[in-house]
């Protein structure tokens, strides 16, 4: 439920901000406190109201705002939701063997419209996109991309705020380079990222001994999320974030390897820099990982970073801060409640308040849900990174759609009523 309303909320923008979007999204973050508060009373899942929020997460994306120029593209993901629509209204006539065709069916054409979108929106008008390619376009010319101009980069002009440089960690743009020097776009390795993302969702919900509709709800849950495609057409790297996590996952549920494990969870945290928190809990609630694999597995990962800086240190470090450091004001856009305190001209708490309430929810829920297992890890992260974003003065559906992901995993795990280490989540 918690996921269901955060995914809705988060969706809502516009003119509905301040009246639905705003309000569902903090009431789904409050039912993820009382979820965490209460993970070890597993009661029987309620099928029905299951559905019913699925339901208002498709029709939530059936009628999104139309996006214009691209008439095409929009169509096809109405067809989609519409279709998700059908399946959830006459899901009492399926079968478990027609159920199975049914997500095979939707999951293909998940799959096929996230492909279509950089090919319906080759440029999108969009800040991330334009800093993110240049970045990119730079490092393959041997020029420093942390050391490119606004003047440089053309589409910087559709940011919200404009900033003065690239403003994503260095991992970013190792993880995205194959896609841009193959295809000339990186979106591409987005789109495999988000469908390889719900794929181990479903082989994780298996590895862990669910059976029947319970294998389709997580993944469902990304699946359905109503700004789904925009996340990869526009070009938010939260993707690769959320397939990194699930890998993690899914080792852990395996019973992986320790240092494929670490170097795929610290490949989350490498990515954006609002990861605070949930790396801190993986180190303190890593209970069957060793700290010196953790702790090797996250300097393999940073090393990534040592030739930017060693190549030119001031302008990467710059980078880094960027986006903390430049913006003026809250985004008036954003789906939290400073941006309605701002709107509405009240008093609004500073930038640097968000990172530490994160810090401190993140203690919060790590204490609570300490011999909880991986379900603890996923819920005290998605609540820490909840608390953030709604105190902070950017937050957007793409942050928020990680927050599913991770409620998701949570989800997983809970149902599997698995309280074990974060590598013995096998299946019973």
């Amino acid at each position: 439920a918690a996921a269901m309303l955060v995914a809705i909320g988060s969706s809502i923008r516009g003119d509905l901000l301040l009246v639905a979007g705003i309000p569902l999204t903090l009431l789904g973050g409050l039912l993820a406190c009382r979820a965490a508060w209460a993970s070890e009373d597993r009661a029987d899942s309620h099928r029905q109201l299951i559905a019913f929020g699925f339901l208002f997460m498709a029709l939530t994306g059936l009628f999104a705002p139309i996006q214009r120029g691209v008439i095409g593209y929009d169509v096809l993901k109405r067809v989609y939701f519409l279709a998700a629509c059908l399946l959830l209204i006459g899901r009492t006539r399926l079968g478990p063997r027609s159920g199975r065709w049914a997500f095979a069916g939707l999951f293909a054409a998940f799959a096929l419209i996230h492909v279509a979108g950089p090919l319906f929106l080759p440029d999108p008008q969009i800040d991330n996109w334009a800093w993110t390619q240049a970045g990119l376009r730079a490092l393959a010319q041997g020029v420093h991309p942390y050391t490119v101009t606004y003047d440089q980069v053309p589409g910087a002009e559709f940011g919200r705020d404009p900033v003065s440089g690239y403003p994503y960690p260095p991992f970013t743009l190792v993880a995205l380079a194959p896609s841009y020097l193959l295809f000339g776009d990186y979106r591409f390795v987005l789109v495999a990222a988000m469908v390889g993302t719900v794929a181990l969702l479903r082989a994780l919900a298996g590895q862990l001994g669910l059976r029947d509709r319970a294998l389709h709800v997580a993944p469902l849950l990304v699946m359905l999320y109503p700004r789904t495609f925009d996340i990869t057409c526009f070009g938010h790297i939260e993707p690769l974030m959320a397939l990194a996590a699930t890998l993690f996952a899914w080792l852990a549920a395996r019973g992986g390897g320790e240092f494929a494990q670490g170097l795929s969870f610290w490949s989350a945290a490498a990515l954006k820099q609002y990861f605070l928190a949930p790396a801190l809990l993986f180190v303190a609630m890593r209970e069957r990982l060793s700290l010196r694999t953790v702790l090797v597995a996250a300097i393999a990962i940073a090393a990534t970073a040592v030739p930017f800086f060693a190549w030119n240190g001031a302008a990467t470090w710059h980078g880094i801060v960027l986006e903390m450091a430049e913006w003026t004001a809250p985004d008036r856009d954003a789906t939290s409640l400073t941006s309605l305190a701002y709107r509405m001209g009240w008093p609004y708490p500073g930038r640097t308040v968000a990172p530490i309430v994160q810090l401190l929810v993140g203690a919060a829920m790590g204490w609570r849900l300490r011999r909880s297992g991986a379900a603890g890890l996923w819920l005290a992260s998605a609540v820490a990174l909840l608390a953030t974003f709604l105190v902070g003065w950017q937050a957007y559906p793409h942050y928020y759609w990680l927050v599913v992901v991770m409620l998701a995993l949570a989800c997983l795990h809970l149902h599997a009523h698995d309280g074990r280490g974060l590598t013995s989540a096998g299946a019973h």
